[in-house]
């Protein structure tokens, strides 16, 4: 869904190109920053966020990568500077707020719920609009503080366009059922 704003040299179209089945998973991300900040609230990390010479860093799993993304559309929502480091992957994304390099990331759950549990991330805030995550339950979503923010990454199944309608009505009714 993203890849066409993303990338100027695509060889598909992501709406012309495939046929819709189902939306198989939707999950927020969550922020996290290090522990030695001394943060523990939104709020909180806002008013320092907002400071000039806050010099705020924040790993994310990619460029295109839903943590970038989600980190990108809070902070243009939040209105506060920081400065984007990318990583290959989620896990040396995390690495790097845990060894001092980068203040913190917007993550998905399962990437750091370990580390939150653990002490070594404090949780801030999940992005599902008004929702709080079972998984951490008493982690508020950031729409609290940032009104209408909603930043939720999501898994779909499609086929390639053409696909018979039958087919795709039968896989959408099994993917339903599962």
């Amino acid at each position: 869904a993203t890849v066409p704003f993303l990338y100027a040299n695509i060889q598909h179209d992501p709406l012309r190109d495939f046929a819709p089945i189902s939306l198989m998973a939707r999950g927020p991300q969550v922020l996290v920053v290090d522990p030695k900040l001394g943060i523990t609230s939104v709020d909180q990390f806002l008013q320092f966020a907002r400071k000039k010479d806050s010099r705020l860093t924040f790993s994310t799993a990619g460029s295109g990568s839903s943590s970038r993304l989600s980190m990108e559309l809070f902070r243009t929502a939040a209105k506060f500077d920081t400065e984007f480091v990318s990583y290959k992957g989620g896990a040396p994304a995390v690495n790097a707020i845990l060894g001092g390099h980068v203040t913190g990331m917007m993550a998905s759950i399962g990437v750091v719920i370990n580390q939150v549990k653990a002490g070594k991330l404090t949780a801030l805030g999940v992005s599902s609009a008004g929702r709080r995550s079972p998984l951490l339950p008493a982690i508020a979503p950031l729409s609290e503080t940032v009104p209408g923010f909603d930043a939720q990454s999501w898994i779909g199944l499609s086929v390639p366009s053409g696909t018979p309608r039958p087919v795709i009505d039968r896989l959408n009714a099994s993917v339903v059922q599962a």
